[in-house]
């Protein structure tokens, strides 16, 4: 492969490999709360509250989160629930 070839294809793939790098251990913004995944871990988060705090909230939606890749994915996540003294509840699983 020639230098000029070499450079180009240097060029177009680093940037690519930097943002992939950064990603990794930066919080991100979850683009579909309606996710499953993400429904389940709110529907989770409030289970667990529940089974500390001795209360009855109940699970409504997934408002907006953030997750982080590690050793494994974090997330942050902001839910609506019935049954509490406020109508949104910050939540962390990692």
């Amino acid at each position: 492969m020639n230098n000029k070839a070499f450079l180009l294809l240097l060029s177009l793939v680093l940037p690519l490999y930097v943002i992939a790098v950064a990603r990794v251990g930066g919080w991100s913004p979850i683009s579909d709360v309606t996710d499953p995944l993400v429904v389940e871990i709110g529907v989770f988060a409030v289970s667990e509250y529940n089974k500390q705090s001795k209360s009855g909230l109940k699970f409504v939606t997934v408002v907006s989160g953030e997750s982080q890749v590690v050793a494994g994915t974090n997330y942050r996540l902001l839910l609506t629930v019935d049954g509490g003294t406020r109508p949104l509840y910050g939540s962390s699983r990692g």
